[in-house]
């Protein structure tokens, strides 16, 4: 149910190699930002890379969501990331695109 109105009505947000989809909600007892990671099997085909790629993604996210959560004026979001490029990016870009997609969360009104 929610992660259908996430896909459906989320707002984007684009920082290669990663697309997001956020959106506020409102459900009792949640956490402040619930994560969706997505790294497609039409794009890497065996489980090993796409899981490497989640890990980078969720560890990208770990280190910055003290920052973020500090930063969010949306008492309770939905995140949806997804990752978009058909090779391998190295840890450092994938930082860089999931600190950019936070500001891009955190500036938006």
């Amino acid at each position: 149910m929610q992660i259908d109105a996430l896909f459906s009505g989320g707002i984007p947000i684009k920082a290669y190699p990663l697309r997001g989809l956020y959106a506020p909600t409102t459900l009792p007892n949640a956490p402040a930002v619930r994560v969706l990671i997505v790294v497609p099997k039409r794009l890497f085909k065996r489980a090993v890379d796409r899981n490497l790629l989640k890990r980078r993604i969720r560890e990208a996210y770990r280190l910055q969501k003290n920052e973020f959560y500090q930063q969010l004026q949306i008492p309770q979001i939905n995140l949806a990331i997804l990752y978009t490029a058909k090779e391998q990016m190295t840890y450092d870009n994938i930082y860089k695109s999931v600190k950019k997609m936070i500001d891009t969360i955190t500036t938006k009104k």
